[in-house]
């Protein structure tokens, strides 16, 4: 592995009573499909059901998902749910809908059948899960659809009464193909990429207080308790808007405000969709490949942010058999996944302790620092400072069950430890 992808571990600040044990190497690739490049890339094993899935879509033929599957990624199935691809997208439903949709009752009369089609021609993948695209534009504001009569207004005469069906309505156009997908598969493991119970937000969330989060999103929630109760997991989209420390930030917030409004509600885990490449308006455009820093960050802090999973997401159509690996950072993706592995366990039967909301310690420029409590085995935490220099080493204090303990940030990679009263175990 060269320079520019080597990890720099973090080295603990140690009082003289204090012993640092480095983890043992992570175990060697398995014997794979022969793959260009995937030589490189080191396999992992994930425990305490955390996870990682594979959805890169290649024209390789599916070369790279095979050995993305042996090495430790799970499969995904994804289904473009309102499509119309045998009839030639003349029964889109997407089209039908239009750009802004504020009558959620006016579904096509042919809205079950494509529907129950596609579910039955794109059955989902052993031991993976199954996603639903289903994004489209909708009023938000249920006053505003209200006051548009959007629908008879002798149905509704009073506010309050619309506002609760409205949502109510809505929420059937994403949880309906979930309950026919369990009809169909009843074991699938279902989720929907779409709607959040706290949906994608602008950079504008770095100065939102919790009044805001709660009164800004409230549709969000208002709309998810009729959908929650059909999935097996919320899906988060995590992907990097740019090059800067903020990108770090940014998916902490979005992935922690989904998990806490989870929380609230039944619990359903957390996976975090990720882009090895920067996000922009078309994701049929190429845009930049992540940098090295921010990919340590982006693979590790879902997890510490109440993230169960993370899923790789790609659309690399120009990825054609024989060509090497689609990313150049998967090495690194995969190295800083079996860094995790190593703690998996841990994670898995710890519990996350509640910390400073992550967009004040983006205000406040501050090193991101998470803990997992895990009992009688001390904590496993999570420092990044993606504020200083590559050359600037920097110290964090992390509360672990009671006690202080101090850990170093080397330049801007992520410190991963497990902490136990007699010794710090770097990973």
């Amino acid at each position: 592995m060269s320079g520019f992808l080597k990890i720099g571990l973090a080295v603990a600040v140690l009082s003289t009573w204090l012993t640092v044990v480095h983890a043992p190497q992570a175990r060697s690739a398995p014997q794979c499909p022969a793959a260009p490049g995937w030589d490189h890339v080191q396999a992992f094993k994930l425990e305490g059901e955390l996870k990682a899935y594979w959805n890169v879509y290649d024209s390789g033929g599916g070369i790279h998902a095979a050995a993305a599957l042996c090495h430790g990624f799970l499969p995904v199935t994804i289904q473009n749910t309102f499509a119309d691809y045998p009839g030639q997208q003349r029964k889109n439903i997407d089209a039908f809908l239009g750009k802004l949709n504020a009558n959620p009752w006016r579904k096509p009369d042919f809205f079950e059948r494509i529907v129950r089609r596609n579910i039955d021609i794109n059955p989902p993948s052993p031991g993976g899960i199954y996603v639903h695209d289903i994004e489209f534009v909708f009023q938000r504001s249920a006053l505003k659809a209200w006051i548009f009569n959007a629908i008879d207004g002798q149905r509704f005469p009073l506010f309050a009464e619309f506002e609760d069906a409205y949502w109510k309505e809505w929420a059937t156009w994403f949880a309906l193909p979930v309950k026919w997908t369990r009809e169909r598969y009843k074991d699938a493991v279902i989720g929907i990429f779409g709607p959040q119970p706290f949906s994608k937000e602008t950079a504008k969330i770095r100065d939102y207080t919790a009044k805001d989060f709660a009164e800004k999103h409230s549709f969000d929630l208002k709309m998810w308790k009729s959908i929650d109760p059909y999935v097996d997991f919320i899906v988060t989209e995590a992907y990097l808007p740019d090059a800067k420390p903020d990108s770090m930030f940014y998916i902490a917030t979005h992935i922690e405000q989904n998990y806490y409004r989870s929380e609230q509600m039944s619990g359903k885990p957390i996976f975090a969709y990720l882009w090895l490449r920067y996000y922009g308006p078309d994701w049929r455009q190429t845009t930049p490949l992540v940098d090295p820093y921010l990919v340590e960050a982006m693979t590790l802090v879902p997890y510490f942010s109440g993230a169960r999973a993370v899923v790789l997401w790609g659309h690399e159509l120009a990825v054609k058999p024989g060509d090497p690996l689609p990313y150049s950072q998967l090495p690194l993706f995969t190295h800083t996944l079996s860094r995790l592995s190593s703690v998996s366990g841990l994670i898995g039967r710890g519990h996350l302790v509640p910390g400073e909301p992550a967009n004040v310690l983006w205000r406040e420029k501050r090193p991101l620092v998470r803990v997992f409590d895990v009992g009688k085995e001390g904590c496993v935490a999570l420092v990044i400072n993606p504020w200083q220099a590559e050359s600037d080493v920097s110290t964090a204090n992390v509360e672990c069950q009671g006690r202080t303990y101090p850990l170093t940030a080397n330049g801007r990679h992520a410190t991963l430890a497990q902490i136990s009263s007699d010794a710090i175990t770097l990973h």
